[in-house]
């Protein structure tokens, strides 16, 4: 069967009206719902097409035939012929009622039926709704029809639209969410009561409280810290173009940074509350705290450190130009003070531009492979005449060329030569500095070791020895320093080369400085 043609009802409504089709001629009509999950409609009896206002017909005729009989009798009543002729004229009428109520009822389930199946009027099967009564009522249910299914599209592309958006929302906020979360600063957001809304995973940790069960809770009930709090309660009672607030503070251990900046809710504040919310930032700004500590002190112990060489030479100098020196004997004494305190500052001035180099990653460093022993030796060859002015013994524990490693050969050396310059310093007369290298082949690390048998390191300050300007209170008188050599021998040990550096020491035995460093392969 081809595709149904569908036209108005208007036409299927003239179709019916001019055929011509006897009762007793007309099929059962069977509404197919192919296409509709292959089933049949039920099948409804063609009843023909009978119009209710018939039956007036027979009831009129009935009137008139009573009418006639009665004014013929001469107003004496019926007879038994005109009583069964009207009996039988209105038998017929209440048939056509009957007939024509049936018609509706069919062609209404029809039509239900139809709307059911989502079928209509076939032109080519004659398939048609009977009863004309019925053609507004179909009109009427066709043009509903249509626009449920219009208004139904439209909603299911608004709610295709709504979900997409809402499903993009969600995604949003759950990245946003991730976001907040995963942020290494603490950060909490404060409604215009100050109430608790939002925090992450730092600031739970900082203030010690879990944000699932703290939320709208009131912010002094989390932070302990009072004038944290203050600031807080000033930065929401403030108008919210004044309302942004910059303190620093220490919580527990550390410093923060505390940044409480105003929030429009866009929403209207009732009485008691603020117009505005609060987003509370902290930073962690402890190791700037520190570093500041350390520029403070490190300018001062440079200051002190300067001041002392250059009091030294201004002093002499001045005793120079005034003439006090009046032989050449005191006049050499006074160059050779002179000299020794502008070698002491140029030594001040190379370490500490060193070490900045160092620790600025821009010192020029030339590493090549260089046989560690010949290094040692050649420190040691240095300060052997140093040694034997104290009557120390400088012994030397040496291994095989052999051994090489990837180095600057100036740093290196100045390294070694500073370890070797500490040991003969703070070793009395007759004492004993052993410079001693032991290959570690299992490790693929080379140890050298600077033993002496001086004056020792208290063991409070063994770790405080590789700090800047740092030196031993018991031990400043035996010899003259910056306090800044082993702070560059640790730099270049372990900065610049990515070896190791190690200290033992007792009190009135000795210590023992080593280095490791990585050996070629």
């Amino acid at each position: 069967m081809g595709d149904p043609v569908l036209k108005p009802w208007s036409l299927c409504e003239e179709e019916m009206e001019t055929s011509a089709v006897e009762p007793q001629a007309l099929p059962s009509i069977e509404l197919d719902a192919e296409g509709w999950g292959g089933a049949s409609l039920r099948k409804w009896p063609t009843i023909p097409k009978i119009s209710p206002y018939w039956a007036l017909g027979g009831l009129v005729a009935s009137i008139s035939w009573c009418m006639w009989g009665y004014i013929r009798s001469g107003r004496q009543g019926l007879s038994s012929g005109d009583t069964m002729v009207v009996f039988s004229l209105l038998v017929v009428s209440a048939v056509v009622m009957a007939i024509s109520g049936l018609m509706r009822r069919v062609a209404l389930q029809r039509m239900v039926e139809a709307i059911r199946r989502g079928l209509t009027i076939d032109r080519e099967t004659g398939k048609q709704v009977q009863s004309s009564e019925l053609g507004v009522v179909w009109r009427a249910v066709e043009e509903h029809s249509a626009n449920i299914q219009r208004r139904l599209a439209e909603l299911a592309d608004a709610h295709g639209q709504a979900s997409l958006e809402l499903t993009l929302a969600a995604a949003q906020r759950r990245l946003s969410s991730i976001i907040f979360s995963a942020m290494p600063d603490p950060l909490m957001v404060l409604d215009s009561y100050g109430q608790l809304i939002q925090a992450n995973t730092a600031a739970e940790n900082v203030f010690g409280f879990q944000c699932e069960e703290s939320l709208r809770s009131p912010i002094d009930s989390i932070i302990v810290h009072d004038e944290m709090r203050k600031l807080i309660r000033q930065s929401r009672e403030a108008e919210q173009r004044v309302a942004e607030r910059r303190a620093e503070f220490l919580v527990g251990d550390k410093f923060y940074g505390v940044h409480v900046i105003p929030l429009a809710l866009g929403v209207k504040a009732a009485e008691g509350a603020s117009d505005h919310g609060l987003i509370v930032n902290l930073r962690d700004i402890t190791r700037e705290r520190e570093a500041s500590r350390k520029k403070s002190e490190f300018v001062a112990h440079v200051a002190h450190e300067l001041r002392t060489p250059l009091s030294s030479i201004r002093a002499y100098v001045e005793m120079l130009v005034d003439g006090e020196a009046a032989d050449e004997a005191t006049r050499r004494e006074y160059y050779d003070i002179i000299q020794t305190s502008a070698q002491r500052l140029g030594r001040l001035i190379d370490n500490m531009l060193n070490i900045s180099r160092i620790e600025a990653g821009t010192v020029r460093i030339n590493k090549e492979p260089i046989a560690i022993s010949m290094v040692v030796k050649e420190a040691c060859d240095v300060m052997r005449p140093s040694a034997e002015e104290k009557k120390i013994t400088l012994t030397e524990q040496l291994t095989p060329v052999m051994f090489r490693i990837l180095a600057d050969r100036d740093l290196l050396y100045q390294a070694i030569l500073n370890l070797i310059s500490n040991a003969v310093k703070y070793t009395p007369e007759g004492g004993e500095v052993v410079v001693r290298m032991s290959p570690r082949e299992e490790q693929k690390t080379i140890l050298i070791e600077v033993q002496d048998t001086g004056v020792g390191i208290p063991k409070e300050d063994l770790p405080r020895m590789f700090q800047k300007f740092f030196r031993v209170e018991a031990n400043k008188n035996m010899a003259k320093g910056t306090g800044l050599g082993l702070n560059l021998v640790k730099s270049i040990v372990e900065s610049v080369h990515g070896g190791q550096i190690t200290l033992a020491s007792e009190i009135g035995k000795g210590s023992t400085f080593g280095m490791i460093f990585p050996l070629m392969s």
